[in-house]
């Protein structure tokens, strides 16, 4: 029996996880997961968020001892071509995405866990105790989000990400910016489902057209904007 202990900064306590015989030390959650995930070798820890498709979990990888998120996508047909570019990609403002697991219409996929702090909760703290946020920050961060963009459509063919808002981006604790959430992202040629949040949607993608790099430009500025003033 062996012991691994990590620190989990984002809920400030660690993680005690046995490897062995045992069951990881974590939330029971649902068995169809551990079924999908065991064969992988791959061990769930606990549940760190919610989105469209369920739960979005912390797991363990038993073979490297890393700490990775997995999260179901419902219904991923239209969406696969979109997360099997995003996994041959390499950049450091990218979450990586390491396999993706069928099951059904649905799929299991395995991401790299960014310890840090989403930027809606960031921002709305430094509101909350100094008022907000420089320009010059805002500014810093809109030069290394328009890198990571340009990184995107520059792939052929390109990639849009769609969905660009400020709990989609983590801060690391170095300071970094990182994209996460790559399931909404499609590409350009292939006509992928036009997806997006209400406040960040650009023109095209409220009326239902076809969306290109624009689509992420426009996104962009409604970011920035709701980082320098907006207190939705």
């Amino acid at each position: 029996m062996h012991k691994a202990i990590w620190s989990d900064m984002l809920a400030k306590k660690e993680v005690v996880i046995y490897l062995g015989n045992k069951a990881v030390t974590a939330d029971a959650g649902v068995k169809k997961a551990d079924d999908i995930l065991r064969p992988r070798g791959y061990r769930r820890v606990r549940c760190i968020g919610e989105g469209s498709s369920g739960k979005i979990w912390l797991v363990l990888y038993a073979a490297t001892g890393e700490l990775r998120v997995a999260k179901n996508i419902e219904n991923v047909r239209g969406r696969l071509a979109g997360l099997r570019l995003w996994a041959g990609l390499n950049h450091p403002g990218l979450a990586a995405i390491y396999d993706i697991i069928p099951h059904g219409d649905d799929a299991i996929c395995i991401m790299e866990y960014i310890q840090g702090r989403n930027l809606r909760d960031y921002v709305r703290e430094c509101r909350a105790h100094y008022g907000g946020l420089s320009e010059e920050r805002a500014a810093g961060w809109g030069i290394e989000l328009c890198e990571i963009l340009g990184y995107l459509h520059s792939r052929s063919p390109a990639i849009i990400y769609q969905d660009l808002k400020p709990s989609n981006i983590i801060l690391t604790a170095e300071g970094r910016l990182r994209l996460i959430d790559p399931e909404s992202a499609g590409c350009v040629r292939t006509g992928d489902r036009i997806v997006g949040t209400p406040g960040f949607l650009a023109p095209e993608q409220q009326e239902a057209d076809m969306p290109d790099e624009r689509t992420d430009i426009y996104s962009l500025g409604k970011t920035l904007i709701w980082i320098l003033g907006s207190t939705e």
